[in-house]
């Protein structure tokens, strides 16, 4: 399977809202590593994937480093976790709320946050994670499925189309 591992409680919140996969946050980013330890001893064939904060801001006012991409560079380094940076300065949930308040469309603005969650930085300098991709890809399509399902009286003409979405995640597993 696959997981997501975040700083804090607003991204994680809004990483499952978007890909409806399984979240684990940490709490502080000093906290990420030993639960990212954890993840791997409980469940050991379980893909991590950890969405790191983009702390610019934070650090040109502290004068300090990106803690949350240097905390995603030591997690691939060390336990060979790949992450997925947000696209803005600040976080994922940041970014949602900064699309939702730019486009009024809950619907747009999730879909944006899967498609920057795959941009995953991975030990091959910039490679992205295929499978996550393809998963992300039929979760979108399933979503859609499920739309037209509702905006249509003939429900069960989408039920095949949903289901062959399900059986290429449960494959990938």
């Amino acid at each position: 399977g696959l997981c997501y591992l975040t700083e804090g409680y607003a991204t994680g919140a809004t990483v499952h809202e978007a890909t409806r996969a399984p979240v684990i946050v940490a709490f502080s980013c000093r906290n990420l590593i030993f639960v990212a330890e954890i993840i791997r001893k409980k469940y050991p064939n379980t893909k991590i994937i950890n969405v790191a904060d983009n702390d610019l801001k934070k650090a040109k006012q502290d004068n300090k480093k990106n803690s949350g991409l240097n905390m995603a560079k030591e997690l691939l380094r060390k336990l060979n976790i790949p992450y997925a940076l947000s696209p803005m300065d600040s976080d994922f949930n940041d970014y949602f709320v900064q699309v939702l308040q730019e486009t009024n469309d809950e619907k747009l603005a999730y879909t944006k946050v899967r498609k920057a969650l795959e941009n995953i930085q991975t030990p091959e300098a910039g490679k992205t994670a295929d499978i996550t991709i393809d998963i992300n890809k039929k979760i979108q399509a399933i979503w859609n499925a499920i739309e037209q399902a509702k905006n249509k009286e003939k429900k069960e003409l989408y039920q095949d189309d949903i289901i062959s979405h399900i059986n290429f995640i449960k494959r990938k597993k």
